[in-house]
């Protein structure tokens, strides 16, 4: 995997805004989404690396720095082959494309991401404690494959946005099996010395023969500093089953 840190620095906010009382309608509204976001089962979603290793696929890493226009200034891209049984397995990488002057590190780990790292195992906005600082929707439901996902859009009232970190979540929920098959987060941290804003994408597919596995994460940040430059930056992988090993 590339050698790029995805992790984020999590800094404390000081001072806390009380937050409003929800009207009856609003309250109506974020019952009903938890009733599916307190029983979802993230357990596939937090495995489904450790079912990805054991079988062939193609990792495709791209990496994209922007100028100060928001623009794409450099780009890298490696495509990764794996394959081979649990303590044999081989990597075949191939960088496809790279920017003069940018190319970051890679070798041949396979990735293993925490989603815990973007979207907590107990996340502020489903706790009891937490909700009131939040609206939550009913978006139109979408599909993956033969499959219904319900969708649902959890907004950070304006009243006390800048008192949580999680400004927007999207939760994308199989109706089947209540699965949680991904997430689209958008954070922002800030303090008088360093300020980020990220988004996180990722998204499971389902197979017939090997459970739910990955099939894409994307990270944008951009961050700025009192001590440190400013930097736009978005990695994403995208995970392809080989054919050969599809059953």
């Amino acid at each position: 995997m590339l050698r790029i840190s995805l992790a984020v620095g999590l800094l404390v906010l000081a001072g806390c805004s009380r937050p409003p009382v929800p009207s009856e309608a609003e309250r109506a509204s974020a019952d009903s989404a938890f009733v599916w976001l307190s029983e979802l089962d993230r357990e596939p979603l937090d495995t489904a690396f450790g079912r990805l290793h054991q079988l062939g696929y193609t990792e495709t890493q791209t990496v994209t720095r922007f100028g100060q226009d928001g623009a794409p200034a450099d780009s890298f891209q490696a495509i990764t082959q794996f394959s081979g049984e649990a303590g044999t397995r081989t990597a075949d990488v191939h960088v496809a494309f790279a920017s003069d002057g940018f190319a970051p590190d890679t070798d041949d780990t396979e990735t293993t991401l925490d989603l815990s790292d973007f979207l907590a195992d107990e996340p502020a906005f489903l706790s009891e404690r937490g909700q009131e600082n939040y609206l939550y929707t009913r978006a139109p439901d979408s599909t993956l494959g033969n499959r219904q996902l319900l969708v649902f859009d959890v907004q950070a009232r304006p009243e006390t946005s800048g008192a949580v970190k999680v400004q927007h979540a999207r939760l994308f929920i199989d109706t089947e099996t209540r699965t949680l098959a991904g997430f689209d987060i958008r954070r922002e941290d800030t303090s008088f010395l360093f300020d980020e804003i990220a988004r996180y994408r990722f998204g499971l597919q389902p197979t017939l023969d090997a459970g739910w596995l990955p099939a894409h994460f994307e990270a944008t940040t951009l961050a700025d500093g009192l001590f440190v430059p400013a930097t736009h930056a978005r990695v994403e992988l995208r995970f392809a089953r080989s054919r050969s090993d599809e059953g």
